[in-house]
């Protein structure tokens, strides 16, 4: 048995000392590998790296130019509000006025329209006065030539009277 184990011992020097030089080939082939990888990892990841930070400074410079445009636009739009509302208050100021001027127009036309009805009851009682004056009048004229001629008269008087007192003329 102990025959048997220095075989087997021997055996395996044999294989080492054979297959040993081919395994340290293959493990300096593998760490060379390795190193490879790793290397290719580590280039990938800078150029990672390096396009991650361009597209975020891309990034930063398109929100801060879009950050400014939109300040400018709310500028803007504060102007025109601003624009609109003075434009408002003068076209509202401008409306007061109009109407304050027509209702200072009405107010006249209503008090002349006032004064000419006034008027016209007033020539309208005197009318009527006159008209029992001269129904007296003709009531005690006598069927006569004289008579009539004196009708004649007081009717010519009245209608210059009227033609006098016209109500157009009380403008």
């Amino acid at each position: 048995m102990e025959s048997q184990h220095n075989d087997i011992e021997s055996l395996s020097r044999i294989r080492e000392i054979l297959f040993g030089a081919q395994i340290e080939g293959l493990e300096n082939q593998l760490l060379l590998v390795k190193e490879e990888i790793t290397q290719t990892i580590r280039l990938i990841d800078e150029e990672h790296q390096k396009k991650y930070n361009l597209l975020h400074e891309l990034l930063d410079e398109k929100t801060e130019t879009n950050k400014q445009k939109i300040l400018q636009l709310q500028e803007n739009l504060e102007g025109l509000k601003d624009s609109m509302s003075c434009g408002l208050s003068e076209i509202e100021n401008a409306l007061n006025t109009s109407v304050n001027k027509l209702e200072t127009q009405i107010k006249d036309t209503e008090a002349r329209f006032q004064l000419l009805i006034d008027q016209n009851l007033e020539l309208i009682n005197q009318n009527k006065q006159r008209h029992e004056i001269m129904e007296n009048k003709i009531s005690t004229i006598e069927n006569t030539k004289l008579g009539k001629e004196i009708l004649a008269r007081w009717l010519t008087d009245f209608a210059r009277e009227l033609s006098t007192n016209d109500p157009g003329k009380h403008d």
